[in-house]
């Protein structure tokens, strides 16, 4: 054998390790020469063993260089060359070489082909225990690695943790582990599609942007975890067998809760919702009856712990301006099925629109008795203390009144106007330091919107501008009829602060009132007290001169024993009574949290206001507002995410609608717009030819030709490829139109209503012209709701 030449075998496919005794062996399997002064090399097929140097290499791929660097060689004219100790310590593999080797030699073989066969399994069995042991060693050096890593990574969550909120932390760890998966290939937990939907309702627009930088849920995933939870207007079963199982669990005292129901306005519309075949928007009590009239109101109800901080969100209804006969059905209907999960009502809260107090008048309640009986339980009822504040505000705008005050151990009657405020704000804006009171031009001359906000009435009626205003009359800027207007500010501001009680922690001596209501109290003094002015106060009509009887004067009256009441019934369940737990503060948070989940629409229809009002509940009513027309109410939910999306119900939703747009009459069609009927017809014939390349359909269904009545089209079908629909699906389509218009004005608001609408266009259009046997069904398959992409969206635009 020439010394400057190695010889590589390649029967193997990893790494190099040196051979030896090769002498009198023979091969035919390829072998590569390679010259080590010429850097050439050439491939052999018969090889004969007879000189002392051979190399097997394992890497076929390797150069001349690698291959090189990587063999250790003797001088010519050794008959030996072992593995150097670099090669043996940094290649694996090249042990598990030498150790097949080692296996043979013990043995006393050198190959592997003059073995037996029962010695050739044994080996085979020795070499996999080797390959597996090698295996689990890299694997454990990955998992080392991984693990370090990790280590890393914990610490650095701890640290964020300290800074971010818990919905931050969610979004980050899910980003990070769904960062690395293929988008088909990720999963989400069920409070990281809660936080992606509050983000997507909020602002679909912001959403888009974020998940275009970061992984999160599409919207069809959203969609779909949405409709997981049905909430149809009415009463829901599930809502109420959920709630149960929590009342199960809290003791007596925490069963107590108070009803409270509002309504808030939404958009005349009506929309279609092919999963449950129902247009949504008309008038919708629940399982009792459905008409004929478009909503306008969303009447909700929601129960709220009395001695526990806990509220839930029961029903609501659809109604087009809610009678105090129906409202009254609604709150008997609630009632029984709250009672029925051993919830324990003891009082309504509510604000004092004419329907509202009509309604409660026919369960029973007057000012004077402020409760009613209903299923063996009494209940009081109450009227929303920052409702009354409003109304009171609004009524001292409009009308003088004359107030009993005690002056130098005399009582006087004086007059108190809203003038006085007015002068108030006036002198303060030329204080050349800056204002003294925070009055703004909101606060003397609401408007608008200004009008609904709690703050700024609570802010007109407290005990800085009282004392402001006394501080006017004793400087002589406004008459001794400013103690007047003075002792009404400051006698609401404590009444007000004695129904709004709350933490003891809280407690001031300028603010001793808000506090919970005890034994030993200030309440009591004052609702004696307040009970008794309140009742003298007189409301003129400075324009008359008469006196006025506001319903908003005899309200505070009424829920001033109706908290009493309340005291009197149920001092011995605890030792406190949080007052403030007596407002529906829990339903204009909820009010405004559907709102924030709407974007940018305020006014929404009554199916994004389903829809909203579904994410406000799964979400958990989370806001992310700091300007609400109420404080935060500091109450959890009842039930939690994981009980509200567990189980199977019979109702669901699913994603896509189909939108009929509402008008005061359903329009017959317009010569002017029959044109655009081929066009529809076009979409159906598609719809039907779709994946069907019947011959005998195509001559029914497909024209040759564009007719004259079809010019309108003939852009789309030459430039968009839409389809030429013939005369008779034209004339079938108008007739299907004209029909259904007819039929929708009387049974639209019914339930079913496409199985009801096939049945009747069934009965009167002829589908005589198409007389393809084996796909007649296809056109007559009408009872299906279709999927709002491929179905036809009726309009009366």
């Amino acid at each position: 054998m020439n010394d400057d030449k190695l010889w590589i075998n390649f029967e193997n496919v990893e790494e190099c390790i040196i051979r030896k005794e090769w002498r009198n062996t023979w091969d035919r399997r390829g072998y590569v020469s390679v010259d080590r002064t010429e850097g050439m090399y050439s491939t052999w097929s018969e090889l004969d063993y007879e000189g002392d140097n051979a190399v097997a290499v394992r890497r076929a791929s390797c150069t001349l260089e690698s291959t090189l660097s990587s063999m250790v060689t003797s001088p010519p004219g050794t008959s030996t060359l072992m593995p150097s100790a670099t090669t043996s310590s940094r290649s694996p593999s090249l042990m598990h070489k030498g150790v097949r080797r080692s296996i043979l030699r013990d043995i006393g073989m050198t190959l592997f082909v003059e073995m037996t066969p029962k010695k050739k399994v044994m080996y085979q069995k020795l070499v996999n225990d080797h390959r597996k042991i090698n295996y689990w060693k890299k694997l454990a050096k990955k998992y080392k690695t991984e693990f370090i890593r990790i280590q890393s990574d914990i610490r650095l969550f701890r640290t964020l943790e300290k800074t971010l909120s818990p919905s931050g932390i969610t979004i980050l760890t899910s980003i990070l582990r769904a960062g690395k998966k293929r988008p088909k290939g990720r999963r989400w937990t069920e409070k990281e599609k809660v936080i992606a939907l509050s983000i997507f309702k909020q602002s679909p627009k912001t959403y888009k942007v974020l998940r275009s930088l970061f992984p999160l849920p599409s919207k069809r995933t959203l969609t779909k975890f949405l409709s997981n939870f049905p909430f149809l207007p009415g009463i829901n079963l599930h809502i109420f067998k959920q709630v149960a199982s929590f009342v199960e669990k809290l003791p007596e005292s925490h069963r107590y809760c108070t009803l409270m129901f509002d309504e808030m306005a939404i958009k005349p519309d009506l929309v279609y919702l092919p999963h449950i075949d129902m247009i949504v928007g008309y008038e919708d009590h629940g399982n009792r009856k459905r008409r004929n009239v478009v909503a306008k109101v969303a009447m909700v109800f929601m129960v709220r712990g009395v001695w526990a901080n806990w509220k839930q969100p029961l029903a609501y209804y659809l109604s087009a301006g809610g009678t105090s006969s129906a409202i009254k059905c609604m709150i008997e209907e609630v009632l029984v099925n709250v009672n029925g999960v051993g919830l324990n009502v003891v009082a309504t809260v509510c604000d004092m629109g004419s329907n509202n107090v009509k309604a409660l008048k026919l369960m029973g309640a007057t000012y004077s008795n402020p409760w009613f009986d209903y299923g063996g339980h009494t209940v009081v009822t109450i009227f929303d203390p920052p409702h009354l504040l409003k109304s009171f505000r609004n009524l001292l705008m409009k009308y003088d009144m004359e107030v009993p005050v005690a002056l130098g151990g005399q009582e006087v009657t004086l007059k108190a106007t809203w003038k006085h405020l007015e002068q108030l704000y006036e002198d303060d804006g030329k204080n050349p330091f800056g204002r003294l009171f925070y009055l703004t031009e909101k606060h003397v001359n609401p408007k608008g919107f200004a009008k609904m906000r709690v703050i700024l009435a609570a802010q007109v009626f407290s005990r800085l501008v009282g004392l402001g205003l006394s501080g006017l009359v004793a400087k002589g800027l406004i008459g001794s009829d400013g103690l007047g207007t003075a002792d009404v500010f400051l006698s609401l501001n404590d009444l007000f602060d004695s129904l709004n009680g709350d933490a003891a922690s809280k407690i001031e001596e300028k603010r001793r009132f808000k506090c919970p209501m005890t034994r030993k109290s200030h309440h009591h003094k004052l609702f004696t007290e307040m009970n008794h002015k309140i009742s003298r106060w007189k409301f003129i009509d400075s324009k008359t001169g008469k006196q006025v009887h506001p319903p908003s004067q005899k309200g505070w009256l009424a829920t001033i024993k109706g908290v009493q009441l309340l005291w009197q019934r149920f001092w011995h369940v605890s030792k406190y009574f949080n007052t403030r737990s007596l407002n529906q503060d829990p339903l204009e948070n909820l009010f405004n949290v559907v709102r924030q989940n709407c974007g940018c629409n305020h006014h929404p229809n009554a199916k994004m206001f389903m829809a909203a009002l579904k994410t406000s509940i799964i979400n958990g009513l989370l806001s992310s507002s700091k300007k609400g027309n109420c404080e935060a109410d500091n109450c959890n939910l009842l039930t939690d995410i994981n009980d509200i999306m567990s189980g199977v119900f019979s109702q669901g939703e699913v994603k896509g609608t189909e939108v009929c747009r509402q008008s005061k009459k359903l329009r017959k069609i317009s010569p002017v717009h029959l044109g655009s009927i081929p066009f529809i017809a076009a979409c159906v014939a598609e719809d039907i030819m779709k994946n069907n390349s019947c011959e005998d359909c195509q001559s029914y269904i497909i024209s040759s030709s564009i007719p004259p009545s079809e010019r309108f089209i003939s852009f789309e079908i030459s430039e968009k490829c839409i389809i030429c629909p013939t005369e008779e699906l034209v004339l079938v389509t108008e007739q299907c139109m004209n029909a259904s218009k007819l039929i929708m004005e009387k049974v639209g608001y019914e339930q079913n209503i496409c199985h009801r609408l096939a049945t009747e266009l069934r009965g009167q259009i002829n589908f005589s012209f198409f007389k393809c046997n084996d796909h007649k069904g296809k056109v007559h398959r009408l009872d299906e709701p279709s999927p709002p992409e491929s179905g036809l969206r009726y309009s009366n635009d």
